[in-house]
């Protein structure tokens, strides 16, 4: 389906099985800080609903005055 970063505990039995595959399995991929990241996923960026655009602004809103 597609690619995607997610972490080890939720997919180590898939990428036992063989049903994941790592694409890059000589690089490993951490936050630098967990008390400011985010991540939004959402299905298109040729038309995001004005919620999802309002929620994405008022998290970046907050994380910029933290």
């Amino acid at each position: 389906m597609g690619l995607a970063l997610l972490p080890n505990w939720l997919i180590d039995n898939d990428l036992q099985a063989g049903t994941l595959v790592d694409v890059f399995p000589n690089y490993e991929v951490t936050a630098t800080d967990f008390s400011t990241a985010a991540w939004l996923l959402y299905p298109s960026r040729a038309y995001v609903p004005l919620k999802v655009r309002a929620f994405i602004e008022f998290l970046q809103n907050s994380m910029q005055k933290s």
